[in-house]
């Protein structure tokens, strides 16, 4: 009984962490697109699809947050940060999932 309640307190645990990961996710996606490509999107008020992946008996896992956002630019505005995007392109879902490079991608890809 230790062991479960063990068990319960750190999935509480986690799942408060797992908050305060979306929500530097949140920031960081702002972050990212500015950085990379050089263009300000807009998260919409869709929640993030959340994934996660468990990959050992230790319970090592990987937590995603997709997030759906618009942007009203051109693709002359795009400036891709050298050496980390080398292209870029524009995506029917379909065309995106049969390109879906991970799991994470592909799970996210099913829900829209």
């Amino acid at each position: 009984h230790i062991n479960d309640l063990q068990n319960k307190m750190n999935s509480m645990l986690f799942n408060l962490d797992q908050l305060s990961v979306g929500k530097d996710a949140f920031i960081d996606k702002l972050r990212e697109a500015l950085e990379e490509m050089g263009i300000s999107i807009l998260l919409n008020d869709e929640a993030p699809i959340v994934t996660q992946r468990i990959f050992s008996r230790e319970g090592i896992s990987f937590v995603s947050f997709t997030y759906q956002a618009e942007w009203s630019g051109e693709d002359s505005e795009i400036m891709l940060k050298e050496n980390e995007i080398s292209d870029y392109a524009w995506l029917s879902p379909s065309e995106a999932i049969s390109r879906g490079i991970s799991g994470f991608d592909l799970e996210a890809l099913k829900h829209l």
